[in-house]
């Protein structure tokens, strides 16, 4: 399936609105490139009844949960797609741009966060805000003492979590069974 022009030309304007620097012509066509290398899965973003955009850690333990949340919110239903990062072609590079435009065209960001090693501080600072906040569901690691918490989560990353809990859109669990009871019965 061919992508029409003008949704090509919405994601553009979305990377120019994103950019903190103006575009190079080389720039432009990496991401296109990146973006709508695969068109049959950025198709699947753009149309699909729901889209789902898991973020998290990749370390291996947490890369397989990851994958596990993304496989049941596509099976759920038909026609919802959910995907990882690492499955947008040359995903490292222009990286932040790629996050912008793919957290702005996806119908949920679906975070599963077990610590704050790895980059989530700088993905919870851009999904902090309206009317980017309201796309966000957490699934968020729960520790068994207050101590272990606070050595999985710093102080950034917690006031993240309030505000999505004064969302009613955080959600705890501590084993593998619950996070996929979790995803399969509380994400829209």
């Amino acid at each position: 399936m061919t992508i029409p022009d003008e949704d090509v030309a919405d994601v553009l304007d979305d990377l120019e609105e994103v950019s903190d620097r103006p575009l190079t012509p080389k720039d432009v066509q990496d991401l296109k490139r990146a973006l709508f290398g695969d068109p049959a899965a950025f198709t699947k973003i753009l149309y699909s009844d729901r889209s789902y955009f898991v973020i998290g850690s990749y370390n291996d333990e947490e890369a397989k949960r990851l994958l596990t949340v993304s496989q049941v919110l596509t099976r759920r239903r038909t026609n919802d797609y959910s995907f990882l990062m690492k499955d947008i072609p040359e995903f490292t590079a222009n990286f932040a741009l790629k996050f912008h435009v793919l957290v702005r065209r996806v119908d949920y960001v679906v975070g599963v966060f077990e610590h704050n090693r790895g980059g989530h501080e700088w993905e919870a600072g851009a999904l902090s805000h309206p009317p980017l906040l309201e796309k966000v569901w957490l699934l968020k690691r729960e520790y068994p003492t207050t101590d272990a918490e606070r050595d999985a989560f710093d102080a950034m990353i917690a006031h993240f979590f309030d505000l999505i809990e004064d969302r009613n859109q955080l959600l705890e669990w501590t084993t593998d069974d619950e996070l996929r009871k979790q995803t399969e019965t509380k994400i829209p």
